[in-house]
């Protein structure tokens, strides 16, 4: 681990940007790179979480690749899950794991890369890196939740990608050291999204501006409260409450794409502005789990229960159609 500067080698990372043509969705899907902000006074930069060891995110780092930084979650100590795309393709020593837990950043080396078997994005689009040495007791870990969250569950997006105005579209650079954080509502859970006939466990939401309408129903929480995700967040963790006060994993981002019809602005819809949509995949499944357990070890940790949801706002018309961050 260096304090400081980042490790030698690698180079820049071309994000796949798959034109899957999936028939239930509005648009092609597109991976995930920013957390979006709303309308004035409203600002990416006030959606920016401080790197101070007391932030609740502060063991959510950015998985760095040449110039590009996109979303990781630690699982253990040493071992770092992310979105397989973001890394398909890299030596591990083409890779780096960045911790902004305080002011001066911890820099890790990766020492293996292991995506999930048959990982296509976006199925089963999930990878771990295995670091070089272990992150150290200070920087927290994340237990996964022991349930898949339902259909109306209120979910925390934390991602280091690009950001703007929900009307405009992202128009201020993602960076290795700035993660934002912003909140969603799971609208729907398809277990397809094209005609390949793949399957996988999939959340989505859609970003409803201020005065919601957004094209998965329901309503919007809020101007300083709803994002999604945008280019850069790929890998990016979902998270749900507990019971007791702590957060807990629920998904990966790795997609998003254009919805339908809005009202909330005058462009229209299109992949992280409103009415967009964006999603991933549901970790609290047997098959996750298992692999997860295998990449790490045993190290794997399941919370203990999830804070009851309120209900869901409105019945979700149909599933909508995506792209990577």
């Amino acid at each position: 681990m260096i304090r400081g500067s980042p490790p030698s080698g690698g180079r820049r990372r071309t994000v796949l940007r798959a034109g899957l043509a999936a028939a239930a969705l509005a648009g092609p899907l597109r991976a995930a790179n920013a957390l979006m902000a709303g309308l004035p006074p409203d600002s990416p930069q006030a959606r920016i979480d401080p790197n101070r060891p007391g932030s609740p995110w502060a063991g959510v780092g950015a998985v760095v690749i040449g110039d590009g930084a996109f979303g990781g979650v630690p699982l253990t100590s040493r071992h770092v899950l992310t979105a397989a795309h973001v890394v398909a393709g890299q030596a591990p020593a083409a890779i780096a794991w960045r911790i902004n837990a305080t002011a001066t950043p911890r820099w890790h080396a990766v020492a293996a890369v292991d995506a999930y078997p048959g990982a296509a994005y976006p199925y089963d689009d999930l990878a771990v890196l295995t670091l070089a040495e272990p992150m150290g007791a200070l920087v927290p870990t994340y237990a996964l939740a022991p349930s898949p969250p339902a259909i109306g569950s209120r979910i925390r997006l934390v991602g280091y990608g690009a950001s703007g105005r929900g009307d405009a579209g992202p128009t201020v650079a993602g960076a290795s050291d700035i993660k934002r954080v912003g909140d969603n509502v799971i609208d729907a859970m398809p277990a397809t999204l094209d005609t390949s006939g793949r399957t996988a466990p999939f959340f989505l939401y859609d970003f409803d501006g201020p005065g919601g309408a957004g094209p998965m129903g329901g309503r919007s929480l809020g101007n300083r409260i709803e994002t999604c995700v945008a280019g850069g967040d790929s890998g990016s963790p979902a998270f749900v409450p507990s019971g007791d006060g702590q957060w807990l994993l629920a998904g990966i981002n790795v997609l998003t794409a254009a919805g339908g019809p809005s009202t909330n602005g005058p462009l229209p819809p299109t992949a992280s502005t409103f009415g967009g949509l964006g999603g991933g995949l549901l970790l609290t499944v047997p098959r996750y789990l298992d692999w997860m357990r295998e990449r790490t070890a045993g190290g794997l940790r399941i919370g203990r229960h999830l804070r009851r949801r309120r209900p869901a706002f409105l019945m979700i018309r149909r599933p909508p159609r995506s792209t990577p961050y």
